[in-house]
Order: structure tokens, then C-alpha cells, then sequence
């Protein structure tokens, strides 16, 4: 016969009742996945011209339809980085600037891992690709005379892709131009809304832009020449469109009545010259 060892006491500790073990505070941090930047940025009012290329890589992180997003994005931020830093050699200074930079770099280094063709040399190819996409549906929809304001901000958008296709060298002169006109149409839509005119497809040539985003003005450049316009269409009664926004004189009045002309004053002919009587000459025996 063995002895049994005697019952250790009860630990509420252990057994099948034990609450489960929960790892240390410093095990949890360092088990812990890195901390992600928050998804929406502020940008520094220093730093307001990278706020479209932040706007287009948020807009894209939403965006799960297009397996092309996340590299689009990314890039998209990779070029804010270099303008923020063109722009803070520029003089734009301040803490907020210091923060941002250093937030939207950790970002794209994190980003690294897990974006696919997050190098220039695969990067470039996708990225014109779909900036020269966003520009076509823009356009199609303005050639075709169903441009609105949704066109206008998908023009612009195609002219942020554009841009960030400079941080990969020299833009071809139609990439360039393709740029301009897209920051131009998006502004001549805008204008044309606001002012309750209607909106001309195609353009003749870039004299104005307006940021959508931003409130911002685009360059002035020559863009593509367009097809001319048709004349006005003619308004009932046969006055063109544009005669018939012209003030015209009210109809139906009683005439002014006419003044007759002054009279005009008698004329006489002028009195003939009358010479005076000679002098009678002296009586004979009168005289001195």
C-alpha cells in the first residue's frame, strides 16, 4: 500500500475555474502591432498646395474596386512628401510642418510592406495609366454634354494625378498639356455653373482655373484648340438668342409729339438806296 500524498489546499488561482492568464502591460506593447497614422490628415495652411494629392490618396484607401488603389496612394503621398519638402525649403517653417512631414513619412515607410509596386520603376506605368484614365471619363462626359459639377472634381482630380507623375522625371509635353487643360476645365465648369451659363464642351485655351478642392487658382498656359462653336440659336420671331437679351425699346407707347419747326422770319427785301436831292443853286443878287 502507497500513502497518497495529501490534498494540496484549494488555489482559486488554478484549476478548471482559474481566470485565464492575461499577458503584462509591456508584453501587450510589444505584441502590439506598430501604431497607424489616423486616416485623415491635417494638412498645415503652409502646406495647402499637397492638400490634393492627401484629398486623392484618402479618397483611394476607401476605394476597393480598383486593385491598382493602394499603389495609386501611395504615390499619391509619396509626392506630397516632396512637395512638402520643396515647400518647407521654400520657407514654409512651424511645428505643424515638422509633424506633418514626420507623420507622412512614417506612413508611406509603414505602407512599404504591404503596397504592392511601391517602387518608381513599377510605380510610374500604373501610375499614368490611371491618371490618363481619370482624365478620359472627364472628358468623354464633357464631349458628350453631360459635364456637372461631379465632372469638374474628376477633372481636377485627374490633374493631381498628372502632377504626381513629376516625381518620376520630366513630363512629356502631352502629359504636360493634358495637366492644364484638366486643371483649366475643371475651373471653366465651375465658372460656367456659378454663373448660370451653359457649359461648352471642349476649350480654346486656358486663361483661368479654379481648385475645387481648395479654392485655388490654376496656371495660364495655350491648351488644345476645340472645334468652334455654332451661332446662337434663334429666338421666336427670328431674334438670335443673344439680340434677345438686349434691353429693347417698350412697344405701345403714344408717339412724342413733334415740335414744328421754328418759323422761319419774314424776309424783306432790303430798302433800295435813295440818293438825297441836289442842292438848289443860290437866286441871281442873293449870295454874299
Amino acid at each position: 500500500h502507497v500513502p497518497r500524498a495529501p490534498a494540496a489546499a484549494s488555489d482559486p488561482a488554478q484549476g478548471p475555474f482559474a481566470p485565464p492568464l492575461r499577458p503584462s502591460p509591456a508584453a501587450r506593447v510589444l505584441a502590439a502591432p506598430p501604431p497607424r497614422p489616423e486616416a485623415s490628415m491635417q494638412v498645415p495652411p503652409a502646406l495647402k498646395p499637397v492638400l490634393s494629392y492627401i484629398k486623392r490618396a484618402e479618397e483611394l484607401d476607401a476605394d476597393t474596386s480598383n486593385p491598382n488603389s493602394a499603389t495609386v496612394a501611395f504615390f499619391c503621398r509619396s509626392y506630397a512628401v516632396q512637395r512638402a519638402l520643396e515647400l518647407r525649403q521654400e520657407g514654409a517653417t512651424g511645428d505643424d510642418v515638422t509633424n506633418f512631414l514626420v507623420t507622412l513619412m512614417g506612413r508611406l515607410e509603414a505602407d512599404k510592406a504591404t503596397v504592392p509596386n511601391s517602387t518608381p520603376e513599377a510605380g510610374q506605368p500604373i501610375m499614368e495609366e490611371f491618371a490618363r484614365s481619370v482624365f478620359k471619363k472627364a472628358d468623354d462626359e464633357d464631349r458628350a454634354g453631360v459635364a456637372d459639377k461631379g465632372t469638374a472634381r474628376t477633372f481636377y482630380a485627374a490633374g493631381s494625378f498628372l502632377d504626381t507623375l513629376q516625381q518620376f522625371g520630366e513630363l512629356s509635353p502631352e502629359v504636360a498639356q493634358m495637366k492644364k487643360y484638366a486643371k483649366w476645365k475643371a475651373g471653366e465648369i465651375i465658372t460656367a455653373i456659378r454663373d448660370g451659363r451653359p457649359i461648352q464642351p471642349g476649350g480654346f485655351e486656358d486663361t483661368s482655373g479654379v481648385d475645387v478642392d481648395a479654392g485655388g487658382a490654376a496656371g495660364v498656359v495655350p491648351v488644345v484648340a476645340a472645334e468652334p462653336l455654332p451661332p446662337p440659336a434663334a429666338a421666336p420671331g427670328g431674334v438670335s438668342a443673344l439680340d434677345s437679351l438686349i434691353p429693347q425699346a417698350p412697344t405701345g407707347l403714344p408717339p412724342i409729339a413733334q415740335a414744328p419747326p421754328p418759323a422761319a422770319a419774314a424776309s424783306a427785301p432790303p430798302p433800295a438806296f435813295t440818293a438825297p436831292p441836289p442842292a438848289a443853286a443860290p437866286a441871281p443878287g442873293q449870295g454874299g
